[in-house]
Protein backbone atom coordinates (compact mmCIF):
# COMPACT_ATOMS: atom_id res chain seq x y z
CA UNK A 1 0.00 0.00 0.00
CA UNK A 2 1.24 3.37 -1.18
CA UNK A 3 1.34 6.71 1.52
CA UNK A 4 -1.79 8.08 0.12
CA UNK A 5 -3.48 4.37 0.84
CA UNK A 6 -2.02 4.89 4.22
CA UNK A 7 -3.09 8.24 4.95
CA UNK A 8 -6.76 7.37 3.55
CA UNK A 9 -6.82 4.40 6.01
CA UNK A 10 -5.48 6.28 9.49
CA UNK A 11 -7.84 9.13 8.60
CA UNK A 12 -10.80 7.00 8.02
CA UNK A 13 -9.90 5.56 11.20
CA UNK A 14 -9.47 8.61 13.30
CA UNK A 15 -13.19 10.33 11.86
CA UNK A 16 -14.80 6.85 12.96
CA UNK A 17 -13.18 6.14 16.17
CA UNK A 18 -14.05 10.19 16.91
CA UNK A 19 -17.57 9.61 15.94
CA UNK A 20 -17.86 7.09 17.90
CA UNK A 21 -16.19 8.25 21.28
CA UNK A 22 -18.50 11.19 20.91
CA UNK A 23 -21.66 9.35 20.88
CA UNK A 24 -20.49 7.45 23.55
CA UNK A 25 -19.78 10.43 25.67
CA UNK A 26 -23.17 11.97 24.97
CA UNK A 27 -24.73 8.58 25.97
CA UNK A 28 -23.35 8.24 28.99
CA UNK A 29 -22.91 12.01 30.38
CA UNK A 30 -26.72 12.88 29.45
CA UNK A 31 -29.14 13.64 31.93
CA UNK A 32 -32.44 11.89 32.16
CA UNK A 33 -34.02 13.38 35.25
CA UNK A 34 -38.13 13.07 33.82
CA UNK A 35 -37.59 9.57 33.36
CA UNK A 36 -38.98 7.92 36.20
CA UNK A 37 -40.63 3.94 36.50
CA UNK A 38 -43.70 3.48 37.55
CA UNK A 39 -44.31 2.57 40.71
CA UNK A 40 -47.24 -0.01 39.62
CA UNK A 41 -47.21 -1.58 36.49
CA UNK A 42 -50.15 -3.05 35.14
CA UNK A 43 -49.64 -6.57 33.18
CA UNK A 44 -53.31 -7.85 32.99
CA UNK A 45 -54.25 -8.43 29.94
CA UNK A 46 -58.12 -7.56 29.11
Amino acid sequence: MNISGWIMFLTSWVVFSSLVIFCYYKIFTARHPHLTAPLEIDTKAD
